[in-house]
């Protein structure tokens, strides 16, 4: 096996790693664009703002314990599987509100 064939998982590694924070930026900063866009106030917009940083914060204090116990394969996987069912349902939630158009 050569070399370049050996390194082959890093570089795969090291692209979806890139893909998610990619992904993560762009989530983080469309959602409360959507959410002006929707027409609303400033402070619902902070919140959503919030709301979409919050599980980088809590992924990040959280991360290294669970990495401990289950490994940090599964750990990574569980992470990005659910930032990718996120990430689908976010352009879908502002059509799924229950608010009455007026």
């Amino acid at each position: 096996m050569s070399g370049h064939h050996r390194s082959l998982p890093l570089y795969c590694v090291i692209g979806a790693d890139a893909l998610s924070r990619a992904g993560n930026a762009m989530t983080t900063i469309a959602i409360p664009l959507i959410v002006l866009n929707q027409g609303y106030s400033a402070a619902e917009v902070g919140l959503s703002s919030t709301a979409a940083s919050l599980p980088i914060v809590i992924g990040a204090l959280a991360g290294g314990s669970f990495a401990d116990r289950i490994g940090y394969r599964t750990t990574s996987v569980i992470s990005d599987a659910a930032g990718v069912v996120v990430s689908l349902a976010s352009p879908i939630w502002p059509y799924t509100s229950t608010q009455s158009a007026s």
